[in-house]
């Protein structure tokens, strides 16, 4: 590209007709004249903008839908984990309880002893019941918890089911579905 020439546009000096070059596709297209070819690189940028906001417009409606289902899981075991805190420390005053970072393998430890004996615990959330099994509550990611014990919290309905992570772990399956009375809830 010479230095007189508008960016993204070449001259081919080997083309006699048609010697200004855009790469805006395959194969390459080329002009008679500089300005055909400026004017043809920013149909093509305007056109590639235009487009990029209608697919994020129309994945708009999609993103919002998924934040309402999936979203906010953060916000969610932060408030389940203050709210643990608050329990604990209200039922055993002489004892503490921590919230951790995100990010930490735990999410809360709780003070079992005057001795600087922990318990990390780690929770799952859950919104609400499975679509089409509306008495099964599924729990992602409840394996890597060994020594630790995993709240897996229902939200819609206020309690929990409290598992070993050893026990979790031995399972051998990374998510955990929950229906009352059946296995996986006799396993807590």
């Amino acid at each position: 590209r010479s230095a007189t020439m508008p960016k993204g546009v070449f001259n081919n000096k080997r083309r006699k007709k048609k010697p200004y070059g855009v790469r805006i596709g395959r194969p390459t297209e080329y002009f008679a004249t500089v300005a055909e070819a400026v004017a043809a690189l920013e149909a093509y940028r305007a056109g590639k903008l235009k487009k990029r906001e209608t697919d994020r417009a129309a994945l708009a409606v999609k993103r919002a839908r998924n934040l309402a289902i999936y979203g906010r899981n953060s916000a969610t075991e932060r408030k389940v984990a203050l709210a643990l805190v608050a329990r604990w420390e209200a039922t055993f005053p002489a004892s503490a309880a921590l919230v951790l970072n995100d990010g930490t393998k735990a999410d809360v430890l709780l003070r079992l002893s005057e001795e600087d004996a922990w318990l990390p615990v780690q929770l799952k959330t859950t919104s609400g019941a499975m679509k089409g099994r509306p008495n099964t509550w599924l729990f992602n990611n409840v394996t890597g918890y060994s020594g630790m014990c995993v709240v897996c919290w229902r939200c819609d309905v206020g309690d929990a089911w409290v598992y070993n992570g050893n026990a979790l772990n031995e399972r051998g399956k990374l998510d955990l579905s929950v229906t009352p009375l059946r296995k996986n809830c006799e396993l807590a």
